[in-house]
């Protein structure tokens, strides 16, 4: 499917008119096509009476703690689906502090469950290092540590340098 970006609404919800399950690996923090999506395959489930699902990529940074700057600090945690209530963790971080990325992943969640339509988030955990895979090889994070040590010709830390967690 060929569309010239993500506000082609019309190409991307005729796309997924005809299938019963979406995954959306798009930018996340567009909101406009993954609600276009919902409200299409929600349609789609009323025409035809067959489940449909959207499957969705966030990150796990609408998880993490703030310890360094103190904005979001508490007890370390573990979210398993079957124990603890993840959306609602998402909901009390984002009223003391939005995120957007966060904010459009609770947006997306919110619209499926008000159409019926079943959702999956997958957080995709950070992978540092080197991939042997076909396309992605080399990881995000490690390009971005080492471009500010050649930009200054030494290291750089947040703060006092004291910010190290496990």
């Amino acid at each position: 499917m060929f569309y010239k970006d993500l506000d082609d609404l019309k190409v991307t919800t005729a796309a997924a008119s005809q299938h019963a399950i979406v995954i959306s690996t798009t930018h996340r923090l567009h909101a406009a096509p993954a609600q276009a999506l919902l409200r299409d395959l929600a349609q789609g489930k009323a025409t035809t009476s067959q489940e449909v699902g959207y499957i969705h990529s966030s990150g796990i940074s609408i998880l993490a703690d703030q310890h360094i700057s103190g904005k979001w600090v508490k007890p370390k945690r573990i979210f398993d689906n079957d124990k603890g209530d993840i959306y609602g963790y998402e909901q009390e971080r984002d009223a003391v502090h939005p995120y957007p990325l966060r904010s459009v992943q609770m947006g997306v969640v919110d619209t499926g469950l008000e159409l019926s339509v079943n959702i999956l988030v997958i957080m995709s955990p950070n992978v540092f290092g080197i991939g042997t895979r076909l396309f992605n090889r080399v990881s995000q994070q490690i390009p971005a540590y080492i471009q500010p040590v050649l930009k200054h010709g030494r290291d750089v830390v947040v703060g006092d340098g004291s910010g190290v967690r496990n």
